[in-house]
């Protein structure tokens, strides 16, 4: 590996890192024996150092506007915007698999039963059902 050297960027690069791009270059050369033989790299990855468990990390395009809005509600209420977006989105995917309860199947118990025995009675005299509010076919006989 070499470097160009740029007067400018080794003063920079020297004044930040305290090492000289001459020096680098040969830090790079040998780079294998300096490093201790018990590191072993190679089933190393890329990504967080320690993964938070039962998260994963994503990369997703959000609308400007809305990810302005989060980080704006996010430091009024002094919590991470990322946080903020997590708990929406499991509030939403709550509300869409809401437990049947007693209430919720009375109620569609109410209004499914009447048709439904309607049906049975109407098979056993004989006679044609009526046609179901909603539905486009008759039973024949």
């Amino acid at each position: 590996m070499s470097f160009e050297y740029d007067p400018s960027k080794a003063a920079a690069n020297f004044k930040k890192h305290g090492v000289s791009f001459a020096d680098a270059d040969g830090y790079a050369a040998r780079a294998e024996e300096l490093l201790k033989p018990e590191y072993d790299f190679s089933k190393g990855r890329r990504g967080a150092v320690i993964p938070e468990k039962g998260k994963t990390r994503i990369s997703i395009f959000i609308d400007n506007s809305v990810l302005a809005e989060f980080r704006a509600r996010a430091e009024k209420a002094g919590s991470g915007y990322q946080t903020m977006m997590n708990e929406a989105l499991r509030a939403y995917l709550s509300q869409l698999e809401q437990p049947v309860t007693e209430r919720a199947l009375r109620q569609i118990l109410r209004q499914e039963m009447p048709e439904y025995l309607r049906g049975l009675t109407t098979r056993s005299s004989g006679q044609d059902p009526p046609v179901v509010s909603g539905s486009r076919r008759r039973r024949s006989t």
